[in-house]
C-alpha cells in the first residue's frame, strides 16, 4: 500500500471504533439495563456477531454505498479520505454527547455532499432512502406497541433461566442485523476507492467495532439502557427481535438503514404500550435531544464533505 492507502484504511479504522461506541447502544442497550450482561461481554459479543452478519448478508448494502449513490469514477482515495473524514467527526460529536447516532445516514449524506460538489449524485436510490428511514422506525414502535399491548402479557411469566439465554440470544441476532448493514459504511469505501476487497475490509473492520463499543459505548448504552427505560427481560428480547428483523429486511433489498433509530422507536413503542411502564423522567430529556441529534449529524456530516471537497478542489489538491 502507497502512503495515501494506509491513510485511508485508518480512517476507517477509526470510523469502525466509533461506529462500534455508537452501535452497541441499539444491540445491547436493552439488556444492559436489564443487567442481562456486562459491558465487557457486550462489546465481545458484538464484534463476533457483527462479523458474521456482515460476512453473509452485507454485500448488497455494500453495493450501494461502494457505487450506488454517487457516480462510479468519483469513488476515489480521495473522496474515501473526505467522507471517512465528514463521517468520523459527524458520529465523534455524538458519542460525545452520548447519544447514539445513525451511522448509515450520515456516511450516506457525507456521500451526497462529496457528490453534490461534482454534480454527480444518483438521486433516484437516495429518493428511495428517505421514505425508508421513516416507514421502518414508525414500524418498529407499531410492532412493539402491538407486542407490548398484547404479546408481553402473556409471555412475561416464563421461566427467569430460560429467558435470560433466549434473551442473549436476540441480543446477538441484533449484533448479527447491526454487521448485515452498518459495517457496509466502512467496508463499502474502501472496496469502492479499490484500497481492498469489501470481504478483506469487513475481516479486518469488524473487531474494532467491539473495541470502539467498549472503549466509547458507555454513554451510549448507560443513556438508552438505563437512563431512557428499564427493561425486564421479555421486553427486551421483543424489542431486539423486532428492530433486528427490520434492520436484516433493510439489508437483503440492499437499503442503508439505522438500526440506532429503529431500537430508539422501538422501545419507545413498548413504554407507550405498557402506559409509561419502564419509561423515565429523564428519559423524556434524552428523547428529545436524540431527535435533534438524528437530525443534525447527518445534515453536519453533509456539510464537512461538501466543505472538504470544495477547499481541496480550490486548492488543487483534486
Amino acid at each position: 500500500m502507497n502512503p495515501t492507502d494506509i491513510f485511508i484504511v485508518l480512517l476507517a479504522i477509526l470510523f469502525a471504533t466509533n461506529m462500534g461506541g455508537s452501535g452497541i447502544a441499539p444491540t445491547f442497550s436493552a439488556e444492559y439495563g436489564a443487567g442481562v450482561v456486562s459491558k465487557k461481554s457486550a462489546s465481545i459479543l458484538f464484534a463476533v456477531f457483527v462479523l458474521l452478519g456482515a460476512y453473509l448478508l452485507g454485500s448488497r448494502v455494500v453495493a450501494v454505498i461502494s457505487r450506488g449513490l454517487i457516480g462510479e469514477d468519483l469513488m476515489t482515495v480521495s473522496a474515501g479520505i473526505i467522507i471517512f473524514t465528514a463521517t468520523t467527526i459527524s458520529l465523534l460529536l455524538s458519542n460525545l454527547f452520548k447519544i447514539p447516532a445513525s451511522t448509515s445516514q450520515i456516511t450516506v449524506f457525507s456521500i451526497v455532499g462529496y457528490g453534490f460538489y461534482h454534480g454527480a449524485v444518483k438521486w433516484g436510490i437516495f429518493k428511495r432512502l428517505i421514505p425508508m428511514w421513516l416507514i421502518l422506525p414508525v414500524s418498529a414502535f407499531i410492532l412493539t406497541y402491538i407486542a407490548g399491548r398484547y404479546l408481553y402479557p402473556k409471555i412475561s411469566h416464563w421461566d427467569n433461566k430460560a429467558i435470560k439465554y433466549w434473551d442473549i440470544a436476540t441480543s446477538c441476532y441484533t449484533a448479527f442485523s447491526i454487521g448485515s448493514n452498518n459495517v457496509a459504511n466502512a467496508s463499502g469505501v474502501l472496496s469502492g476507492a479499490g484500497v481492498m476487497t469489501s470481504k478483506a475490509a469487513t475481516f479486518m473492520l469488524a473487531p474494532f467495532f467491539g473495541i470502539g463499543g467498549f472503549a466509547l459505548g458507555k454513554g451510549n448504552i448507560e443513556s438508552i439502557g438505563k437512563r431512557v427505560t428499564k427493561l425486564d427481560l421479555v421486553s427486551a428480547s421483543l424489542v431486539s427481535l423486532v428492530s433486528a428483523t427490520l434492520l436484516i429486511s433493510a439489508s437483503v433489498i440492499g437499503l442503508p438503514q439505522s438500526l440506532v433509530q429503529l431500537n430508539s422507536f422501538a422501545i419507545f413503542g413498548f413504554g407507550v404500550a405498557q402506559k409509561g411502564r419502564g419509561m423515565r423522567k429523564l428519559g423524556r430529556k434524552i428523547i428529545k435531544r436524540s431527535f435533534a441529534i438524528w437530525i443534525m449529524s447527518p445534515i453536519l456530516g453533509f456539510t464537512i464533505a461538501l466543505l472538504m471537497t470544495y477547499i481541496i478542489n480550490r486548492a488543487g489538491f483534486l
